[in-house]
């Protein structure tokens, strides 16, 4: 099960997360804010057309690629160039540690896989909603740091099902879900180190 998982799962995973590299560092630094808005809306519509059609082999393998370079494009034009590597071995290693946990205390995280994705839903609206205002810098690490903790948990749980599912879905499918949480896991480390 495992060299399943690497051999197919993950190099689509890593291809999806060198695109987004690419896409980050070929982001113009300044976008008008129509631009910006343009960029975000195609991002949800590739990732809309993602989950529709995710069970569709070739067709999800290059939505997943081109989400993940549009998800670059637009962090790298909203975050602006990166001045140090801590947020990417932050969430690469909070993955690694995600997953040595979801393998040895599975059945835990799968009992809290519902109310990590309902909590990841409600932490994604309140950071939309703390962005508008304009509340202090301890305000805003706490919720951030509180989404890495939770983004930690959903990774972990995603590891946990793994083993329970014994790899019966589609690796591309599997390979976009990893990617949007170790997206999730980035964003945070960024967030939290800038």
């Amino acid at each position: 099960m495992l060299a399943r998982f690497l051999l197919r799962c993950l190099p689509v995973f890593l291809l999806a997360i060198a695109l987004s590299a690419l896409g980050y560092a070929a982001a113009p630094a300044k976008l008008s804010t129509a631009s910006q808005l343009g960029l975000l809306f195609s991002v949800l519509v590739l990732y809309s057309a993602w989950m529709i059609f995710r069970d569709v082999f070739r067709l999800n393998l290059i939505l997943l690629l081109a989400v993940a370079c549009a998800a670059g494009g637009i962090l790298g034009s909203l975050l602006g160039p990166m001045h140090s590597a801590t947020p990417n071995i932050i969430a690469a290693v909070a993955l690694v540690i995600a997953a040595f946990s979801g393998r040895v205390f599975g059945i835990g995280f799968v009992a809290l896989s519902r109310a990590l994705w309902a909590g990841s839903s409600l932490y994604w609206l309140g950071l939309i909603v703390l962005g508008r205002l304009a509340l202090g810098r301890m305000l805003w690490d706490l919720w951030i740091g509180g989404g890495f903790v939770l983004f930690s948990g959903l990774s972990a749980s995603w590891f946990a099902r793994l083993r329970a599912e014994a790899l019966e879905a589609a690796y591309v499918q599997q390979a976009g879900e990893l990617y949007f949480l170790a997206l999730n896991l980035w964003l945070g480390a960024r967030l939290l180190t800038r």
